[in-house]
């Protein structure tokens, strides 16, 4: 499959319609930014996901990619407005339920020729729910997530789950629409831990309190909100380390469902494993560092268990290696390539 040639279909349409509707003109917002791109796979998660479940038709993946654009678009305007509610950007807070409008649109025919509408209500309600749900426990203000919580990540971007649905329901695939959403789902857990990890000196100074942040705070010697602290928390205690083995193992088992569902080594495979190689290799460079400096290494597949370090340690030198987890470092285009 053409992927790259189909990306950029799928980036074009997005753009003609944004210009057709009059969106780039009223609204003031990057259209690069809303397209995704090199972020969260931006216009090759379509293309990986019908050439791994089967879907050859290009006209239909660039149609089904254009509308999936639209509400990744909403979900992104989404974030932008929920960021900054004390002074909302006005062009967001306008476009959004635009954005929304013409992702139902362009779907709603498939949505009802497959008998979807159950499902995309459930995946929109699920979506409100953890934006809400995100407002109410971890902006600004320190709450502990559950493991529960870092393995669901994916609800407030759940619109991934029902494109597996629509392709899989186009050709006739039933038994593939299970392990095509359990994939979808978990990859993007593992984007998400990725740019939250990137971003968390950016999420703590507007108290945008993440997974990293949050139990970084919890989990360094004071407890106490600083950034000191939850750097000291997150580098020291085997933070870090967890959610970089959380992410191989579930890279792993997202390998496993793939190869039940393509025989031949697709491109959603090949990202998967050269992801997983990524972040290894950064688990290795956290380990030298902390051989040289003398950090204890701490491996712990329970972040529950993690304990604070109790002696002071130089960890300077590990901060640098969280910018390597930007979402433009592990972006398709980038790690295929």
């Amino acid at each position: 499959m053409e992927i790259d040639s189909i990306s950029e279909s799928i980036k074009d349409s997005f753009f003609r319609d944004m210009t057709n509707l009059s969106f780039n003109s009223l609204f003031h917002v990057p259209k690069e930014y809303l397209v995704g791109e090199k972020r969260l796979f931006g216009t090759y998660y379509i293309p990986y996901l019908s050439e791994m479940i089967g879907l050859e038709d290009k006209k239909k993946i660039v149609e089904i990619g254009n509308a999936f654009i639209f509400g990744r678009a909403f979900v992104i305007s989404q974030d932008q407005i929920l960021d900054n509610k004390e002074r909302p950007n006005i062009d967001y807070l306008l476009l959004s339920p635009l954005l929304l409008k013409e992702f139902i649109v362009k779907l709603q025919v498939l949505i009802k020729k497959f008998n979807l509408e159950k499902e995309v209500k459930e995946i929109l309600l699920d979506s409100i729910t953890a934006n809400k749900k995100e407002q109410e426990e971890h902006k600004n203000k320190i709450t502990p997530y559950t493991k529960n919580d870092l393995e669901n990540l994916y609800f407030k971007t759940g619109i991934v789950g029902l494109l597996p649905l629509i392709i899989c329901s186009l050709i006739n695939k039933p038994l593939y629409k299970d392990p095509s959403i359990l994939i979808a789902r978990s990859l993007l857990v593992c984007v998400q831990i990725c740019d939250d990890l990137s971003d968390v000196a950016e999420d703590y100074n507007s108290k945008n309190f993440t997974f990293p942040v949050t139990h970084g705070i919890l989990l360094s010697k004071k407890g106490k909100m600083s950034m000191e602290n939850m750097y000291e928390g997150l580098l020291l205690s085997g933070l870090l380390e967890f959610l970089c083995n959380f992410i191989i193992t579930t890279l792993d088992k997202i390998t496993k469902e793939i190869k039940k569902i393509s025989n031949e080594k697709c491109q959603m495979e090949l990202y998967t494993l050269n992801l997983r190689n990524y972040i290894k290799k950064i688990l290795e460079e956290i380990d030298e560092i902390k051989t040289k400096k003398e950090i204890p290494i701490n491996y712990n597949d329970d972040f529950l268990k993690l304990k604070p370090l109790e002696e002071s340690k130089d960890y300077s030198s590990i901060i640098p290696l969280l910018k390597k987890f930007e979402p433009a470092n592990i972006a398709p285009n980038k790690l295929t390539k």
